[in-house]
C-alpha cells in the first residue's frame, strides 16, 4: 500500500495514467496553481451550468464553499465537493420551491 510522506498524515494516493509509479499523491501536494486551476474549472462548469446565475455569485458562492473545507486533513475531493455544494446553492437559488435546502 503505498501511503503519503507529506505533513498532512493521509494515506491517500489517486491513480494516474501515464506516471511511472502509476499514482500522484495527495491534494497536499499538489501545487497551489493546479489548486486554484482545478477551483477555476469548477467555477467554469458551473456557469455554464447556470448561466442565468451572476458570475459574481458564481465566483462568491464558490469562494465561500471552499473555505469551508480550509482545515480539512485529507483534500483530495475538495474541488468535487466545492462543485456538489455550489451547484446545489445554485440549484435553489434557481428554483427554491423544488429544491429546498
Amino acid at each position: 500500500m503505498l501511503v503519503c510522506r507529506c505533513l498532512c498524515g493521509c494515506s491517500s494516493f489517486i491513480p494516474v495514467v501515464g506516471t511511472t509509479t502509476g499514482a500522484t499523491p495527495c491534494w497536499a501536494w499538489v501545487s497551489a496553481p493546479k489548486r486554484i486551476d482545478l477551483i477555476g474549472q469548477v467555477v467554469d462548469r458551473l456557469r455554464a451550468g447556470f448561466p442565468q446565475a451572476p458570475a459574481d455569485t458564481v465566483n462568491e458562492m464558490v469562494g465561500t464553499t471552499h473555505h469551508r473545507f480550509d482545515q480539512a486533513k485529507i483534500r483530495d475531493f475538495v474541488p468535487l465537493f466545492v462543485e456538489r455544494h455550489t451547484k446545489e446553492k445554485l440549484a435553489h437559488l434557481a428554483d427554491p420551491a423544488s429544491n429546498p435546502l
